[in-house]
């Protein structure tokens, strides 16, 4: 999978993206068989990404996408398909691949990403995303779209929870 910074490039690949999901999609549903060969999405956002832009420049950012696009991609089963969704986020099909696997597979990218070591101008630029992740078949995933939003909400509450103060109890 290739990821372009131009638009008209990145709207070419988006598109193919959400036609390969769709017919992922439309595989799960010709084997007939619920828990037979799921798709997951892992929907996954670069954290504090403005702030990284802010703080050292966009140049930085720019780093920081790369990383954590090499990251993905190498992290990828040969199945798999490694999208950038928009600005900071990123999406990654996982064909045949249930719930439980999609978490752990999340799980290791997440590691992977927050021990990544990004240097610019001699500065080390920490990295953490936060993930979300949905699969077909489940209930209101009907099409690719279903899949993309479904994972996106899950994205967006796990953003709420970082975005809280963390309370301890006496």
């Amino acid at each position: 999978s290739t990821l372009s910074s131009s638009s008209a490039a990145s709207d070419v690949y988006k598109r193919q993206f959400i036609d390969r999901g769709q017919s992922e999609i439309e595989r799960v549903r010709r084997q007939n068989s619920p828990a037979g060969s799921p798709l997951s999405c892992i929907m996954i956002d670069l954290d504090h990404f403005k702030m990284i832009n802010d703080t050292w420049g966009h140049h930085a950012g720019d780093e920081v996408l790369i990383a954590a696009s090499k990251i993905m991609l190498d992290s990828a089963r040969t199945n798999d398909e490694v999208g950038r969704y928009g600005g900071e986020e990123f999406a990654v099909l996982l064909p045949n691949t249930g719930m439980l696997k999609a978490r752990l597979i999340a799980e290791r990218l997440r590691h992977k990403i927050a021990n990544a070591q990004v240097v610019v101008d001699g500065q080390t630029i920490e990295v953490t995303a936060s993930f979300g992740i949905a699969t077909f078949p489940s209930q209101g995933v009907e099409v690719i779209a279903d899949l993309l939003k479904t994972a996106d909400k899950a994205l967006y509450l796990s953003l709420i929870h970082i975005s809280e103060p963390t309370r301890r109890t006496p």
